[in-house]
């Protein structure tokens, strides 16, 4: 399967048009927004502006702000609308997903931030899931793993390098969780009960699913692992900046 595994990350054009056969990522370095804090408020709806508030931390509250105000620019971008006008459902595990309008194709996204960054994944008419975690030095990826990765992963991680014993648990934890995002099932499908594949971006049927499943690593920022994970598979995976400053790169 031809895809478009270019480290290399693009300028988005203004506008942009999902594609049957493509999934659209994009990255956002967080602390660059902060100068369009304002703006972004002005574009999250009343609940989501509730939701912001409840937040103890005032670095979490911005976080989300920043966040959801660009998933929304991000949007209008494929939408053709204003970020404030696009509105949103929630499953019952409170994931968000586009008012679905009969006349056009279901525009399907994920999210996840970690720390300083967020990612964005876009498609048309499918399942998809992605996530992003910040790797620490001080978390204990042996016990962790045993706890809540299978078997067999656990095992990989005991048995590799101690210097690359964290990364290895990051890239796993990322496909497992995007994984699960994409389900849709939430917690009630146990991290243990299925092995990701690594270094593989072969098609494969995972747990007790009957689709084909397609997990990408993707690289964020050498302090950071994420991967994205779709049904149906993809033959292209586009990347875009959503705005990075030269200095964080």
């Amino acid at each position: 399967m031809e895809q478009n595994r270019s480290s290399q990350w693009l300028s988005p054009p203004a506008q942009l048009k999902a594609e049957e056969n493509s999934v659209h990522v994009w990255r956002a370095y967080l602390p660059g927004e902060r100068p369009r804090l304002t703006f972004f408020i002005k574009t999250l709806s009343s609940d989501e502006q509730a939701r912001a508030a409840r937040f103890l931390r005032t670095e979490d509250r911005v976080s989300f702000t920043i966040g959801r105000g660009i998933l929304r620019c991000v949007l209008s971008k494929y939408l053709g609308s204003a970020p404030e006008n696009i509105r949103f459902d929630y499953t019952s595990f409170g994931k968000p997903r586009l008012h679905k309008n009969p006349e056009e194709p279901l525009l399907n996204f994920n999210v996840s931030h970690s720390n300083r960054w967020a990612v964005f994944a876009i498609g048309i008419n499918r399942k998809i899931g992605i996530d992003v975690e910040h790797i620490r030095a001080d978390l204990d990826v042996l016990g962790i793993s045993r706890r809540f990765f299978s078997p067999q992963e656990a095992d990989l991680i005991d048995s590799a390098p101690e210097n690359k014993r964290q990364k290895l648990f990051y890239e796993i934890w990322v496909l497992k969780e995007a994984y699960v995002k994409a389900t849709g099932r939430g917690l009630s499908m146990p991290l243990s009960q299925f092995a990701v594949p690594l270094g593989s971006h072969t098609p494969v049927i995972l747990y007790n699913d009957k689709d084909l499943w397609l997990f990408h690593s993707i690289s964020i920022n050498p302090d950071y692992a994420s991967a994205l994970v779709t049904t149906p598979p993809v033959t292209c995976i586009r990347k875009y900046d959503w705005h990075v400053p030269v200095a964080s790169r």
